[in-house]
């Protein structure tokens, strides 16, 4: 066997095993943000340390997850302030609509919303928003659904009880 090989244990080669971590560079100029890659750093370490994702460092710098980074390469790091760009909602968490000038407070539902997590976000029971809305508990949220957390100062609709047999039987005379 040759002994020029630079492979190492697990069919790596050349790749440095070391982890570094990664200093947050400042903005120029302008305001934007480049950071120059370390060696040890990946997409995903750079990714944290900046708050952003994977696909914005892919997005922002024609990137794949399958190109290497190059040890020196400047990668371009978006920010709330960079045009065009926008930090997703994490998974899970529940935008909090503020109260209108009569209280009111309307929730409009996005991704991953559930009944539950819209109640414990609002610190509101399930079946108070069910009650609010009109709604049963098995009955699917959509995206963009306005649902009402809070009826604020309105008065609350009529509450009288319901007679199922009359709604289903509108024609009939009483």
């Amino acid at each position: 066997m040759g002994g020029g090989s630079n492979t190492k244990p697990g069919g790596v080669t050349g790749v440095s095993q070391v982890i570094v971590p990664v200093q947050i560079a400042t903005p120029d100029a302008e305001g934007r943000i480049f950071h120059e890659v370390k060696a040890g750093q990946s997409f995903w370490a750079i990714a944290v340390a900046y708050k952003i994702t994977i696909n914005d460092l892919e997005v922002w710098n024609n990137l794949s997850r399958e190109n290497k980074l190059q040890i020196g390469q400047k990668l371009f790091i978006p920010d709330s302030n960079t045009k065009g760009y926008s930090t997703p909602t994490p998974v899970g968490m529940i935008q909090i609509a503020t109260p209108d000038a009569d209280g009111r407070i309307v929730h409009s539902v996005q991704a991953y919303n559930t009944l539950i997590t819209i109640a414990d976000a609002y610190g509101v029971k399930v079946d108070k928003i069910l009650a609010n809305n009109g709604l049963q508990v098995d009955w699917p949220l959509q995206i963009g659904q306005k649902l009402i957390i809070d009826p604020g100062n309105l008065p609350p609709a009529d509450s009288s009880p319901v007679d199922p047999y009359r709604e289903a039987h509108p024609c009939e005379r009483w």
